[in-house]
């Protein structure tokens, strides 16, 4: 095994190791450009000394990291059946990130996709998500947990989390590594910037959720 390869498996156990919530604050704040000495500040505002160590914080920020050279999006150069998708998500991140991030060409288009796929998601959701699709893609990743995320919808109702945890826990699907999965059902919907005030005991309707053509065979 050679050094680089001795890295990895380090950094995989420390972010094992890692309270889930600091991990899924790490990912939260990265994604939106701020700094590893920023956000090893804020994890300390939040949970106190019991927090990893700076270098850790930059190991995982890297991790997540899109090397993206495309143009800033605008409306000008941009597909008008698109830009009612992608102005709601513009103006999250521009108000999440107090005005450090604004949206690439690149991103937006994977915002689209997300979107389109996961409507009902809050608008910075949809960007992290869009981020993390182009970090997988970038890295040569799988993407598998993402996919399997969107098609289970867990954050519409308990029973419909319930029934991802079970795809999880069986191993019918790769396990999930977003670290909104982390915790418990309401972590994942705070986390979302979601209440489970009207979610609690909303049903799944399979039959309603496939459209004709997609019966199983």
């Amino acid at each position: 095994m050679n050094r680089q390869q001795n890295g990895n498996m380090r950094q995989q156990r420390r972010r094992r190791s890692l309270d889930p919530a600091v991990l899924t604050a790490i990912h939260e704040s990265a994604v939106l450009g701020t700094s590893a000495a920023q956000i090893h500040a804020q994890l300390v505002d939040e949970f106190g000394e019991w927090v990893p160590s700076v270098r850790t914080v930059q190991d995982i920020v890297k991790e997540v990291k899109v090397h993206d050279s495309s143009d800033r999006w605008s409306l000008v150069n941009s597909d008008p059946g698109t830009v009612g998708i992608v102005l709601p998500v513009l103006a999250a991140v521009i108000r999440r990130s107090k005005g450090r991030r604004f949206l690439t060409t690149a991103e937006a288009r994977w915002v689209v996709r997300v979107r389109k796929a996961a409507p009902d998601l809050p608008a910075i959701a949809i960007y992290q998500l869009a981020r993390l699709y182009m970090q997988r893609q970038e890295s040569g990743h799988s993407v598998a947990d993402l996919d399997s995320f969107l098609a289970f919808a867990p954050w519409r109702g308990r029973a419909f989390w319930n029934s991802y945890k079970e795809a999880a826990e069986e191993r019918w699907i790769e396990r999930p590594i977003l670290p909104w999965t982390f915790g418990q059902y309401r972590d994942m919907l705070h986390r979302l910037g979601l209440t489970d005030a009207s979610l609690d005991e909303k049903p799944v309707d399979f039959e309603k959720l496939m459209q004709p053509g997609d019966e199983l065979v």
